[in-house]
């Protein structure tokens, strides 16, 4: 049966029995365009002016508004197959059954959200973030105790909430700056970690800035400032007994390129002694987007409650500027139990200026409180982090000489 069809034109075939439909070529001669298994409806498109259908009793109708042009149709849409759709023409309309999002079609939603529901939850989605709102702490700057060495003054530009330092030529300083906020929490208090936006250029050979934290409660420490790049601001006291409390610490330098450094000390194992766990990086940025100009936080957290020793928390430098390579994994270090977590940070930040000064900017750091046993960082950050870490290393503690 000869139908006379529109040149790319859809149709609708509705056939009795198995049939074909075929097109006339140029050369006279016919290539099939659809090939019908069974009975039932089935869509094609019209390639020339005219089309054959075996099946004589076949009805043969052009759609206006066609719902599925550019389908893969060959054989028909069979129940339980895939279709291919190249572009979908949806008008309005009302769906009384369940709309199922596991099916192909990827609709993003909040980490861990339900996605065979009967719609899309968009509260549920809100909530979530709304929750991650809810659990973070702000603290603000102890503007009077906050203090520096070699005359650098601190500048709160923002009285609690901002600051920045000036170093001269070749300058040096140590800086000491407490915070406080209203932290509770009682003995577990869910402090699961901390975020710092932080900004300092130093682009060139020598300079550095390193941000050092005592993170928990106990152990016995002697603070050295002024102790240069490569000595602890905290160190253990000779013959102390080594304590879960931690000291962590982050470098930022310049060393043919831009280079990261994390030392965690920290006393673990039975008997408990101290080691020192250090992660180099190598930040493989260009001029316009490296951790002098574009950096924007660093963020210490773990994942979970840990109660053990296992590595259960890291580092991330937040960047900005060109790249999209925008969270880096710094290192992994080891988790803790929240019961010595429940005041304010103190941070500790070093630094030394090139031959044209130096300028560190910091705003009072976010404590990252944790839902439940779980923090969001494993949904917010660990997706997204790129690491460039070149090498990790744990060795024993030794008393410097």
């Amino acid at each position: 049966m000869r139908i006379d069809t529109v040149k790319g034109g859809a149709y609708a075939l509705t056939c009795t029995e198995a049939c074909t439909v075929q097109a006339l070529r140029a050369d006279a001669a016919f290539i099939t365009i659809l090939e019908a298994d069974t009975a039932g409806q089935y869509s094609f498109v019209a390639p020339g002016e005219a089309v054959e259908v075996s099946d004589e009793n076949a009805m043969v109708t052009q759609m206006l508004k066609p719902a599925v042009l550019g389908a893969a149709s060959r054989s028909g849409m069979q129940s339980g197959g895939d279709v291919v759709l190249r572009n979908l023409m949806a008008e309005a309309a009302a769906f009384s059954g369940i709309v199922n999002a596991n099916g192909g079609i990827n609709i993003p939603l909040a980490a861990g959200a339900e996605t065979d529901t009967a719609s899309v939850n968009r509260a549920y989605a809100m909530g979530v973030v709304q929750l991650v709102l809810m659990h973070q702490t702000r603290t603000y700057w102890l503007a009077s105790s906050c203090t520096a060495t070699n005359g650098v003054t601190i500048n709160h530009v923002v009285p609690g909430c901002y600051c920045e330092m000036l170093l001269g030529a070749s300058g040096c300083t140590s800086l000491t700056l407490p915070t406080t906020g209203a932290v509770g929490g009682g003995d577990y208090s869910k402090i699961m970690g901390y975020s710092i936006p932080l900004r300092h250029n130093g682009g060139s050979a020598g300079v550095w800035i390193k941000m050092s934290m005592l993170l928990g409660a106990g152990g016995e420490w002697t603070e050295l400032p002024d102790a240069g790049m490569d000595g602890y601001r905290f160190r253990p006291v000779a013959g102390s007994v080594p304590s879960i409390a931690r000291l962590v610490e982050v470098t930022l330098y310049y060393d043919k390129g831009c280079k990261a450094r994390v030392r965690e000390l920290i006393g673990i194992g039975t008997p408990r002694s101290y080691v020192v766990r250090t992660t180099e990086s190598s930040l493989n940025y260009d001029n316009n987007t490296n951790p002098c100009s574009a950096a924007y936080r660093l963020v210490i957290a773990q994942s979970e409650i840990s109660y053990t020793n296992t590595l259960g928390a890291a580092v991330w430098l937040v960047m900005g500027g060109a790249s999209g390579d925008t969270v880096v994994k710094l290192a992994d270090i080891r988790g803790w139990d929240t019961y010595h977590m429940s005041v304010s940070p103190k941070l500790y930040l070093d630094m030394q200026a090139g031959e044209y000064g130096g300028r560190a900017q910091l705003e009072s750091p976010t404590i990252l409180n944790g839902i439940g046993d779980n923090t969001y960082v494993r949904y917010g950050l660990e997706p997204y982090q790129r690491s460039w870490i070149t090498t990790e290393t744990e060795v024993p503690y030794k008393d410097p000489e």
